[in-house]
């Protein structure tokens, strides 16, 4: 019988550069590379050079220009298996606040309209300035932006 997938939350996937600290086999918690495969609210999927053994605390740094996110996640490594030829970690958020939770869904949203966007050729409108929500709290969520004009995401 097939796993029962346990994820409720929407998930996107995006393949973007991180950087990671975790308590690595060889001892070290030096900051180490990754790749994103998917993220959601709750956790990521990263695309890494070294096993990681799950249990295994981790601390993930997403930092993106478009759309905009700038935090720093504790974790832990819930699955690790080989993935072409490196190490696949699904990574759960620990300890993450309403807000971090509420701006990580707002960037997903927005990743994923891109991605449909430039999946389909279609010009999506999505309001100016969404992301965290603290723009449109500020009063600068009002105008509107095609996503066609935005840079392509990294």
């Amino acid at each position: 019988m097939a796993a029962q997938e346990r994820r409720y939350r929407h998930r996107v996937s995006t393949r973007r550069l991180v950087n990671c600290r975790s308590m690595l086999a060889t001892g070290s918690r030096a900051p180490f590379k990754a790749e994103t495969i998917d993220i959601s609210s709750g956790g990521v999927g990263l695309l890494v050079d070294v096993q990681v053994r799950a249990g295994t605390p981790m601390t993930v740094e997403l930092r993106f220009s478009n759309p905009k996110l700038n935090l720093s996640l504790d974790g832990v490594v819930m699955h690790s298996a080989p993935m072409a030829g490196r190490w696949f970690a699904g990574v759960r958020f620990v300890g993450i606040s309403l807000a971090h939770e509420l701006e990580l869904s707002s960037f997903v949203m927005n990743e994923d309209l891109l991605e449909r966007a430039n999946r389909t050729g279609i010009e999506e409108r999505v309001p100016a300035g969404a992301g965290t929500g603290a723009e449109s709290q500020r009063g600068r969520g009002a105008g509107f932006a095609s996503r066609s004009s935005l840079p392509a995401a990294s």
